[in-house]
């Protein structure tokens, strides 16, 4: 057995090697060259221009950087040993790093593009719509409602098939409701205005003399404390993902593979849009469904249906996620030893499915019209802004590299590779298979042709399950200074790529 550790050993200096030239390679790309990040004349993310900010900023950030890697070195080294409840504490240890770990990146970028670009994301018409919406059409939120299809019913609208209409009502509900509380709790409104960063007041007040007109507390509270619940819902994605993660690998691997997920650019490049809201959704359908099908829990069945559901109130985004859970379940329905569980937890995840529609048609939403004029309207964005399928076709999986990080997926395929026989014993690729189905299929069939990389957003958890390796056991134990190398590694690959994409742009 001993015999066999140079070999690797070998493996992970070769491994460790192919990642350090991938992230230097997609470090130069965006930095030192202008190729477009895009279809040129179709769609392109822009550039952010280096900025001496950026470079004071590092000085909060190394340290906050070097923290999360010893923070994530330590878990990794105890989960083994933990009990349940101690690995909860140490999950929350890390909700806890990764929100203060994407406060010290976006400090780090100099006025829109960092921690001032909330407000604007969620306040200005371009970038989404739903919070202008709510503020200027939402006096009645039954009425709203119930007037929704028919407000979403022409196609030709522009306002239909770019945003507004292409998804349900629940985001202008969601801040709509919250500017109801801002307005009538001096309380929240007072939370919501006096943990306002400096540069997020001075963005309100250049938006207010733009508008030529002062910005009232409750806007500013409403606008700031729907940023930070998008952030900390985002980071929250950290629970469920353990969760499904541990399901079907160690706890170490699954702890591991949690902490990439602060670690991801296109998280931290679209904060805080409404995309965002979507992984903790999707990858707590995932994870519940994968357990009521093994445990038949009709409690997990239930809330995979609930999720689903829940989130097709606010996106539709969540109808690949419902496809991926079906193709888990069709091979269980012809195995007579899983078909009890696979029958109880379609029942089940039926159940859960249904009753936030119910719920939503006695406050007179008609979800599944909706969705229908919600499908119908995304067809028509393509009908007024054309796309060449074959170059996207192209473009899509290295706009998926770049917005995961390449270290990263070659990490995942690395070890995976390298631990194969173990992974197949373990869990079952079947489950991951799925994912990569429907993923493919959404690439193949053209559904995203620009934006991948935000509107691929839902799917990065269950990505990071799919790379998800398992723990080496003997001959092929890690290193030592491997996992912070990794996290090292993929942390200044995300870093670089969140100062240098615009994900976000305020047209000035």
């Amino acid at each position: 057995m001993t015999s066999l550790q140079p070999t690797s050993d070998r493996f992970y200096r070769r491994l460790a090697a192919v990642m350090l030239v991938v992230a230097v390679l997609q470090i130069v790309v965006l930095w030192g060259t202008s190729l477009p990040l895009g279809v040129p004349g179709e769609w392109t993310w822009g550039r952010i221009s280096p900025s001496v900010e950026t470079l004071f900023g590092l000085v909060i950030f190394l340290p906050i950087a070097v923290v999360y890697v010893v923070f994530v070195k330590r878990g990794y080294q105890l989960f083994p040993h933990l009990s349940v409840k101690s690995r909860r504490y140490w999950l929350t240890g890390l909700f806890v790093c990764s929100l203060i770990w994407t406060w010290g990146v976006l400090q780090a970028l100099p006025g829109v593009t960092g921690l001032g670009r909330g407000p604007l994301t969620l306040y200005l018409r371009g970038p989404s719509g739903y919070y202008t919406q709510a503020r200027k059409e939402v006096d009645s939120i039954p009425k709203f409602l119930k007037e929704y299809p028919g407000r979403i019913s022409d196609a030709d609208n522009s306002d239909n098939y770019l945003h507004l209409g292409t998804h349900p009502p629940g985001l202008t509900v969601s801040y709509a409701l919250l500017r109801r509380l801002c307005d009538n709790s001096t309380f929240v409104r007072s939370i919501g205005t006096k943990t306002q960063p400096r540069i997020v007041r001075e963005v309100f007040d250049e938006l207010a003399s733009v508008e030529r007109q002062e910005l009232s507390d409750t806007e500013r509270a409403t606008l700031w404390i729907a940023c930070v619940l998008t952030t900390c819902i985002c980071m929250a994605t950290v629970y469920p993902l353990y969760w499904l993660i541990s399901q079907t690998n160690s706890a170490q691997s699954a702890w591991l593979m949690s902490s990439a997920w602060p670690l991801i650019p296109a998280i931290l490049i679209f904060l805080p849009k409404s995309d965002l809201l979507f992984p903790l959704l999707a990858v707590t359908a995932q994870a519940a469904w994968l357990s009521s099908l093994n445990q038949l829990n009709w409690r997990h069945g239930l809330l995979a249906g609930a999720c689903l559901s829940f989130g097709m109130y606010f996106s539709l985004a969540l109808v690949p996620v419902g496809a991926i859970l079906f193709l888990q379940l069709l091979p269980r329905l012809w195995s007579e030893d899983l078909r009890t569980h696979a029958l109880g937890t379609a029942v089940w995840g039926i159940v859960g499915f249904l009753i936030p529609i119910g719920l939503a048609a006695l406050s007179g939403a008609n979800l599944p019209w909706i969705w229908y004029l919600n499908y119908h309207n995304h067809a028509a964005f393509y009908a007024h802004f054309p796309r060449t399928y074959l170059a996207w076709l192209a473009v899509n999986p290295l706009e998926l590299l770049y917005a995961l990080g390449m270290p990263l997926v070659i990490w995942g395929i690395g070890e995976s590779l390298l631990m194969a026989g173990k992974l197949q014993e373990r869990c079952s690729l079947r489950d991951r298979g799925a994912v990569l189905l429907i993923w493919g299929l959404l690439w193949l069939t053209g559904k995203n042709m620009g934006e991948a990389a935000r509107l691929w957003c839902f799917l990065m958890p269950l990505g990071l399950w799919v790379l998800a390796p398992e723990v080496p056991a003997e001959p092929h134990r890690r290193p030592g200074w491997w996992v912070p190398f990794v996290l090292a590694v993929q942390i200044v690959t995300c870093f670089a790529a969140v100062c240098r994409v615009k994900g976000l742009d305020f047209g000035g």
